[in-house]
């Protein structure tokens, strides 16, 4: 979690995009579509501001529910919101194989 968090706030695209499955998707986009949205993104934004916290975690095997409050932040941007992340258990690490994001307070 805190891999990905820092490599998020510290702009390193292969880092951030290594912590997601190989099967990850959104409900528009496939991997590879999204890689080069959050590309396209990482460069718009020199400096960004992530913060979690409230984390919960519900594990199962080889598979887990991430919940967490998050902040984010940039000079043109700024979100509060919970996140929940999908993780997988292969290969000796975790990846992100679905993520979701609920506003809160009108933000987002």
């Amino acid at each position: 979690m805190e891999n990905w968090r820092r490599a998020w706030e510290e702009g390193n695209l292969q880092t951030y995009t290594g912590c997601y499955h190989t099967d990850f998707k959104t409900e528009k986009m496939t991997i590879q579509e999204w890689k080069m949205y959050k590309r396209d993104l990482f460069s718009s934004s020199a400096r960004r501001k992530v913060q979690i916290n409230d984390i919960k975690i519900q594990a199962n095997g080889a598979s887990a529910v991430v919940t967490f409050k998050q902040s984010y932040q940039t000079a043109s941007h700024r979100g509060l919101g919970i996140k929940t992340l999908h993780l997988r258990h292969d290969d000796d690490r975790w990846t992100i194989l679905k993520e979701t994001w609920q506003p809160l307070s009108g933000q987002g």
